[in-house]
């Protein structure tokens, strides 16, 4: 018997956009110049895109930039596109926005698809905001990349680390130090890691595109591994340490807010970065967010409902550090859980404890 004849299926043109963002314009615009493939357009501003919305607005960013890349794709039919993202923007909402608003597109127009989500920084950038190396110090200097474009704003820190765990890039734009590695390896380790001598190999493949990528960095990031047993485990002699904390018990406000003003160098080691889910008993109703990079905490209101099966009955915190004392830093997270006294008095007596905290609405908390 003569087999049929395999027709293999057409090939269809697909638009390709990789969103490149950093703390500096300048560094962040050289990168994504070097990432846009021969043949590519320019690398886009945001600012060049007509759409309403204040600067930062990532919201505002993602349907402006979903309503450009369809009209291209209509114009063109195909390519790669390499848009630079402010530094002020919420890299993975507007990532997760854009995603969404391209996947919502008609069936039977060229599909668009996220290709990279890159992070732009330095091993000086990291140490200075993360690892508390002060200005002086020789990790703080080096690469003009570790600067921003203006003053610096209060919450870098955070937003040095969100940006890192959000992407499928890094791009290091100077020598990586063993712990700034190891963080990197934390926080991103699914990401590949490059050099500038090695930008001009990142694209110089067609492209293959995944499906729902920025959604899927969104539900593996380095501490949402770390909450699963099976994929924790490190080799041995890194500088770094992990934590994970689990409990079922809400922490007490109070004691809580008491025990982060101790989370210092001194009493509990480097805390470099936190995150997890979290439950204040006073808002027993709401399952927060838990954030930390620098001297700041930020806990926030989640979407997730709290009756959700994979909502947290307690705390499920990660904890990266340098030097860390982890049985100091747990006998100070579980002194802030509920006694079983204030545990069996139930929910109208949590709502009645002092809540140091601001409202979830109100901003964020120092410690």
């Amino acid at each position: 018997m003569i087999p049929a004849r395999v027709t293999p299926p057409a090939f269809r043109p697909v638009l390709a956009v990789t969103l490149v963002s950093g703390a500096s314009s300048t560094a962040v615009n050289t990168v994504a110049r070097r990432l846009a493939v021969p043949g590519a357009s320019p690398a886009i501003p945001p600012e060049q895109l007509e759409f309403e919305g204040d600067d930062g607005d990532a919201a505002a960013l993602a349907l402006g930039l979903a309503d450009a890349l369809d009209a291209d794709a209509r114009a063109t039919g195909s390519g790669h596109r390499v848009i630079a993202i402010e530094p002020g923007v919420d890299v993975l909402e507007a990532a997760l926005m854009l995603e969404h608003l391209l996947e919502s597109r008609e069936p039977h127009v060229t599909p668009i698809a996220v290709r990279d989500v890159v992070a732009v920084t330095t091993s000086a950038e990291i140490d200075r905001l993360l690892f508390g190396c002060p200005p002086g110090c020789p990790a703080a200097a080096g690469h003009p990349g570790a600067h921003p474009d203006e003053g610096e704003p209060h919450d870098a820190a955070e937003r040095l680390a969100s940006r890192l765990e959000a992407c499928s890039v890094v791009v290091l734009l100077d020598a990586a130090a063993p712990r700034v590695l190891a963080l990197l390896e934390r926080l991103c380790p699914a990401a590949r890691l490059v050099g500038p001598e090695a930008l001009d190999a990142v694209h110089a493949t067609p492209a293959r595109l995944e499906r729902r990528l920025v959604h899927r960095i969104a539900a593996s990031m380095g501490w949402q591994r770390e909450l699963d047993p099976s994929a924790r485990g490190r080799a041995s002699g890194s500088p770094l340490q992990t934590l994970v904390f689990t409990d079922p018990r809400p922490f007490h406000p109070g004691r809580l807010a008491s025990a982060v003003e101790r989370f210092t160098p001194g009493e509990v080691g480097r805390i470099v970065r936190s995150r997890g889910l979290t439950r204040l008993a006073s808002r027993s109703g709401v399952v927060g967010s838990w954030s930390s990079a620098g001297d700041l905490l930020s806990l926030d209101p989640t979407s997730m409902p709290s009756w959700h099966a994979s909502a947290p009955l307690g705390q499920e915190l990660v904890f990266f550090g340098e030097g860390l004392r982890v049985q100091r830093l747990i006998g100070l997270l579980d002194e802030a859980l509920l006694d079983p006294g204030e545990l069996l008095a139930g929910p109208e007596l949590w709502q009645r404890l002092p809540d140091p905290f601001p409202s979830w609405d109100a901003g964020r908390h120092q410690h």
